[in-house]
């Protein structure tokens, strides 16, 4: 995808798309998976997490992160919610790896704000 204004191109591969209870019951559409959005002029990356739907699992239904990191790496921003309902960003204040079996990143934010919210008809 391309803007004109300012000129940044950006390119993204589509996560998982499924599609539940065709035949019988209610459809509902599940997204799952990660994928990795590059800003070109930049080199920006936004590391996106889509939470797969598990009737077992806490985590709620539409959940989607985010990392937004520079050209160096480095964790600027943190995107959270429901990709259906809400989506919050917070700036990354502080970034350390935790050594754990998954070797993940810890992050210190600062105040988050309301990025889009859906908005329902009256």
């Amino acid at each position: 995808m391309k803007f004109l204004n300012p000129n940044y191109e950006y390119s993204w591969k589509r996560p998982k798309t499924f599609v539940n209870n065709v035949i019988l019951g209610k459809m509902w559409i599940n997204i799952a998976g990660e994928i990795d959005i590059t800003n070109h002029q930049t080199n920006d990356i936004c590391h996106v997490n889509f939470y797969p739907h598990s009737t077992f699992s806490r985590i709620p239904v539409n959940k989607v992160s985010a990392i937004i990191k520079d050209n160096s790496n480095q964790a600027k921003y943190f995107l959270d919610g429901l990709w259906t309902n809400k989506i919050e960003c917070a700036s990354v204040l502080k970034e350390s790896y935790v050594m754990s079996f998954e070797n993940h990143e810890k992050l210190v934010l600062g105040n988050s704000e309301v990025l889009w919210k859906r908005n329902l008809p009256e």
